[in-house]
């Protein structure tokens, strides 16, 4: 038996053209995108006007292939496939980031 998920949808807008996006996620009003496995930067884009805020740079990530965040805890959760773990950050900018390491 095969599960099936169908979303529709419209495109509301097009980001500016880089490298390939590895994991998108929002929160407060912040679109959060990877782009590159290796850049240890995660771009912040206003939810609004889709104008780039920032680059927060993550340090200790070699590999970053997934993000979502959580409302309730507001943070960030960092999958990063070479070291098999889940990271969780402070997601911030006015706060010193905080960084927990979960192996999976």
């Amino acid at each position: 038996m095969y599960d099936c998920v169908v979303a529709v949808g419209n495109v509301l807008h097009t980001l500016h053209e880089g490298n390939a996006v590895f994991g998108v996620t929002c929160l407060d009003n912040r679109l959060y995108m990877l782009r590159d496995k290796s850049s240890q930067q995660i771009e912040v884009y206003d939810t609004q006007t889709y104008r780039l805020l920032q680059k927060l740079t993550v340090p200790r990530f070699s590999a970053m292939n997934d993000i979502v965040s959580c409302a309730h805890n507001r943070c960030l959760y960092i999958a990063d496939a070479n070291k098999a773990s889940i990271n969780t950050s402070s997601h911030l900018p006015s706060h010193s980031s905080h960084l927990t390491s979960y192996a999976v």
